[in-house]
């Protein structure tokens, strides 16, 4: 092998694993308008696909505090009022097509069933719930909290809503509590329990 640029002018493959030592790995040339995909071969008869792994890199265990790899996902940089954004997208159950499921949009909002989402998170759907759990195996009174905070532009809390279990038992009762800040902190304004009574 000779250290420098290789040119390849057709198809390469490769019948082990590919190693590069340094530099960056660019594909396409300048001025060409065709769409670049990097995929795993696909299966046929009853092999499943196989996964596709993108990885940063990883330092050595020891005791030295070192960090990892950051994985950084850009979508290309346009010019003007051009636009770019990255799409997720998974396979449709009972067929063989892949749908988009969540996408980060040009103007940085997040659509989770949605491709052009109207505010910084945007999740449309036929139920389209959102889940905050706590995974704390804990049943005391208050415990087992999730929260939604509102901050200021600081990030200081100005309001929180929060669901927490209710009572000391080991069941499934809960709580919700509606807190404002007082100007020295923030305080339960208001607790519905499992009761369904109001204080």
């Amino acid at each position: 092998s000779e250290a420098g640029a290789a040119s390849f002018n057709g198809a390469v493959t490769v019948g082990a694993d590919l190693t590069v030592t340094g530099g960056d790995t660019t594909l396409g040339a300048a001025g060409d308008t065709t769409a670049t995909t990097i995929s795993t071969v696909t299966n046929t008869g009853t092999t499943v696909g196989k996964s596709l792994t993108i990885s940063a890199g990883s330092t050595t265990t020891g005791s030295n505090n070192l960090n990892g790899g950051d994985l950084i996902l850009a979508s290309g940089g346009g010019d003007g009022t051009g636009t770019s954004s990255i799409q997720f997208k998974t396979k449709v159950s009972g067929t063989d097509a892949a749908a988009e499921r969540m996408r980060i949009h040009t103007d940085g909002n997040v659509g989770i069933g949605t491709n052009s989402p109207g505010n910084l998170l945007h999740m449309a759907g036929a139920d389209a719930y959102l889940l905050l759990q706590n995974t704390t195996d804990e049943n005391g009174e208050g415990e087992a909290e999730t929260r939604v905070l509102f901050g200021d532009h600081s990030g200081a809390g100005l309001a929180m809503i929060e669901g927490s279990h209710s009572g000391t038992a080991d069941d499934t009762k809960g709580k919700f509590s509606v807190a404002t800040n007082n100007g020295t902190s923030i305080t339960t304004a208001l607790t519905i329990d499992d009761t369904q009574k109001a204080v």
